[in-house]
């Protein structure tokens, strides 16, 4: 193999006997948009920085895609492999990174204690009825009725 190639996956194998307690192995792709290319390269190098930063992630690898003009915006993403303490944690990258493509790459199958199943819902709970007083506050009366209907495909 060459010399980089042997390197990455030395340093993988390093990551895997270091991984601990990390369940769950993903690679997700997260997306960004943004009107200008600047705002939105310091916007990706941000989700960059986060991810590596999170305290219950294991970072893998994290590429980039360079920014791509589409009508007014410039559209990126991040391609990250990482794993994830527990449940918990990967409902975390779900709800705050939103990312638009999730794989689980390990393991086969998951045993979740009954705690670690609470605790994960209960963090998703919270976060959607955060994002949906959010939402009700941006929105005026008529265009809630109108987003619920799409919502919950009401014609």
């Amino acid at each position: 193999l060459e010399e980089h190639i042997l390197a990455e996956l030395m340093r993988r194998r390093q990551l895997d006997e270091e991984e601990g307690g990390h369940k769950v192995r993903v690679r997700v792709l997260i997306e960004a948009q943004a009107i200008e290319e600047g705002l939105l390269k310091k916007t990706v190098a941000q989700i960059r920085q986060n991810l590596s930063a999170e305290p219950h992630f294991k970072v893998y690898a994290l590429e980039e895609a360079e920014p791509v003009k589409e009508g007014e915006y410039y559209s990126s993403y991040v391609d990250a492999n990482l794993s994830v303490k527990d449940f918990r944690a990967l409902m975390r990258l779900m709800l705050f990174y939103g990312p638009s493509s999730v794989e689980v790459l390990k393991p086969h199958k998951v045993e979740l204690s009954l705690e670690e199943l609470q605790d994960g819902l209960v963090d998703v709970a919270e976060m959607v009825h955060a994002y949906a007083d959010y939402i009700h506050g941006l929105l005026g009366k008529k265009e809630l009725e109108e987003f619920h209907k799409r919502l919950y495909g009401q014609k």
